[in-house]
């Protein structure tokens, strides 16, 4: 932490990675959205079961 640059650099990775991940994440909101759909039917198919 007293290092100066290695903060800097740790901020801009920091920095770096967020970005890159904002990406992804945008993209596997999408994908969820999909999945979400199969839970509710293995739900359902719990719920006709009992």
């Amino acid at each position: 932490m007293r290092n100066p640059k290695l903060g800097e650099n740790r901020s801009f990775l920091n920095y770096k990675k967020k970005k890159k991940k904002k990406k992804k994440k945008k993209k596997k909101k999408k994908k969820k959205k999909k999945k979400k759909k199969k839970p509710s039917s293995v739900t359902l198919s719990i719920y006709s079961t009992i």
